[in-house]
């Protein structure tokens, strides 16, 4: 999972790069800094949104919500660490 999430943010420093002139690394690692730091609420607003898709879809949609919970709630996980 750790290499999943350095390609992701290999990938945000490049396209932020390109917008920031050249101060994407500043900006992802601040990115990073604040997502440590407030992984819990990361959590908690992904768990609500994908709650609601849920509730409208009748849980239709569960497999994929599902997924998308454990992936934030690993890689948040991973970067507490």
């Amino acid at each position: 999972m750790s290499e999943m999430i350095n390609q992701i943010k290999d990938a945000a420093a490049g396209m932020v790069d390109k917008v920031t002139g050249g101060k994407g690394d500043e900006i992802v690692d601040k990115a990073a800094d604040l997502a440590s730091e407030h992984g819990d609420q990361i959590d908690a607003a992904v768990d609500k949104a994908t709650d609601a898709v849920d509730e409208k879809t009748g849980g239709a949609s569960s497999v994929v919500t599902d997924k998308v919970d454990g992936a934030v709630d690993s890689a948040t996980d991973q970067l507490k660490q």
